[in-house]
């Protein structure tokens, strides 16, 4: 059945996205978004990665650079890990969160309880 999954594996598999943002008439940043084939602990997922970056100007006064890798179920792209870097002025904070079999949320060291998939707001792009 997996084999079958990969056989399939939609065309933006393996894509990579450039966004570029401003403020008004100056250019702020950018980002690039990218979704590859992968695995975790042995199950086929999607990489999804993003990176925002604030451009050499705008650092001078407050930078930004937030790195995210989102590890995502190939059926339906609920979440299976997600580790966050981020970096945004003085503002430092990593943070990652990983599910557990299909009632389990860890994250902070914290357990939930959860009945729903849970799903990354940006895997909603794709």
């Amino acid at each position: 059945m997996t084999t079958s999954l990969w056989a399939s594996t939609p065309n933006f598999v393996g894509e990579d996205l450039y966004y570029s943002s401003g403020f008004r008439l100056f250019p702020a940043g950018n980002a690039i978004l990218s979704l590859k084939s992968d695995s975790l602990n042995g199950k086929l997922t999607y990489l999804l990665s993003t990176s925002v970056k604030t451009n050499s100007f705008l650092d001078a006064f407050y930078t930004v650079r937030d790195e995210t890798l989102s590890w995502l179920n190939i059926e339906d792209f609920s979440l299976f890990k997600t580790v966050k870097e981020i970096r945004e002025g003085k503002y430092h904070r990593n943070h990652s969160a990983h599910t557990q079999g299909d009632s389990l949320l860890i994250w902070n060291k914290k357990y939930f309880t959860i009945t729903e998939p849970v799903y990354d707001p940006i895997a909603f792009i794709y």
